[in-house]
């Protein structure tokens, strides 16, 4: 009697410790609680706007690049019209710069920015559509009884997708529209993931108490997900963010470290989008933003000025600060700002290159007006050569009228005569 008291006593002593300890460590199969999936959400919300980021950035960096160019037109248009001042040189020392400044940017674009931006946007969207696919599983397992993969606070009916949101979330869990608005840093930055859980499922810490509605995509255990026989290894949704282990123990959320460190197979395309995520090409990094700094510290103005001014008499190159003063007026930033106000504020007459009306040469920006303004007074200094070149002729002739067939016959007629050919 007293031993059937023990087994019975030890029998629920057990049985209580081994319900204690399944409560401790979380309701296998059930539901995600919304403090897990909500980041998740925000997170594919995110990831969803780099794309715009990429779209904003480079857009800009083609504009600045087209900015230089009509600068570098501009300035050239101005030396020509200066040709007979001391602003003539500057005008085309400015104009090299603008024009080095656009190829450069053009060549860091073509090496390196187009691959970055192109790189960003797959990484992320494909980590974005690994998200998506998901979480639109769990949404879409729900019923009014027994199933719920995404839940509030207990189990119950499963939370589904309407209008790009989950239980009033927002949860945009397809293509989003290409804007040029900013990219948003809440859940991805530069340093990594946050504000997603983390760790091993304790005390119902990502997903629901024992409850009627379950959610066996989350349930690696025999006959839940897997059929009849548990399956050989755990799967991992999320494109590796959860695991749902073999055997029907407790799920695992990576750690945050390993989502932009880890380079295993299940989870390298955290790791991959966060990389690519901080490689988006911007103007400064292509070297296409407007410089500020004093004048003899940009190189490429610093290199444009000494390759176009000639040795000095000892035949070595002069001093940058002065022959930037000579051209500049001084070296500093404000000093360029000056040339290029005088620039813009030329004013290109009526009738030039077909213009109907006088307009101020900074107000011009369509490309093809300005080369055609250039080329216009391109063609005016080339004929005032050549119209040099004739008068010159002409008053040579008036000189010493006689041909160069009559010089050479005098010449032969004088034989020994040697005043004769001089003449």
């Amino acid at each position: 009697m007293v031993s059937t008291l023990q087994t019975t006593l030890i029998a629920a002593i057990l049985t209580a410790a081994a319900m204690h300890s399944r409560m401790a460590h979380g309701a296998v199969g059930q539901g995600l609680l919304k403090k897990t999936w909500s980041p998740i959400c925000g997170l594919t919300k995110e990831l969803g706007t780099i794309a715009n980021q990429v779209y904003r950035d480079t857009t800009t960096i083609l504009s600045e690049i087209t900015t230089l160019q009509r600068q570098a037109i501009r300035s050239r248009i101005f030396s020509r019209i200066k040709h007979n001042t001391k602003e003539g040189p500057a005008g085309i020392i400015i104009a090299e710069y603008f024009d080095r400044r656009a190829f450069k940017a053009i060549d860091n674009l073509r090496s390196a920015g187009m691959q970055g931006a192109i790189d960003a946007t797959r990484a992320v969207s494909y980590l974005k559509g690994r998200i998506d696919e998901a979480m639109m599983l769990l949404a879409q397992s729900s019923s009014s009884t027994n199933n719920g993969c995404l839940i509030g606070t207990t189990a119950e009916q499963g939370k589904t997708y309407s209008a790009k949101q989950i239980d009033g979330v927002d949860c945009p869990l397809e293509l989003q529209d290409l804007t040029t608005t900013a990219r948003t840093t809440e859940h991805l930055y530069d340093a990594g993931y946050k504000k997603l859980l983390s760790g091993t499922e304790t005390a119902n810490t990502y997903t629901a108490a024992n409850g009627n509605h379950k959610c066996h995509l989350l349930d690696g255990g025999a006959g839940k997900l897997a059929a009849t026989q548990q399956f050989t290894n755990s799967h991992t949704p999320f494109a590796g963010y959860i695991t749902v282990t073999a055997g029907g123990a407790n799920i695992v959320l990576a750690a945050l470290n390993d989502l932009k460190t880890a380079s295993a197979d299940h989870i390298k395309a955290w790791k991959h989008a966060f990389e690519a995520a901080k490689q988006v090409p911007n103007s400064q990094t292509m070297e296409a933003n407007n410089e500020t700094t004093a004048l003899d510290s940009r190189t490429t103005l610093a290199d444009a000025v000494m390759k176009l001014t000639r040795p000095n008499a000892q035949g070595t190159d002069p001093d940058l600060g002065q022959t930037l003063t000579s051209y500049f007026g001084g070296k500093e930033a404000d000093k360029l700002k000056v040339l290029t106000d005088a620039i813009d504020n030329v004013q290109i007459p009526k009738d030039i290159a077909q213009r109907p009306t006088q307009m101020r040469l900074g107000d011009i920006s369509d490309i093809d007006e300005l080369y055609s303004i250039l080329s216009y007074y391109d063609r005016q200094a080339a004929q005032t050569i050549q119209d040099l070149r004739t008068q010159l002729d002409t008053a040579n002739k008036k000189k010493d009228p006689k041909s160069a067939e009559e010089k050479e016959k005098v010449c032969n007629e004088a034989k020994d005569d040697k005043e004769a050919c001089k003449n």
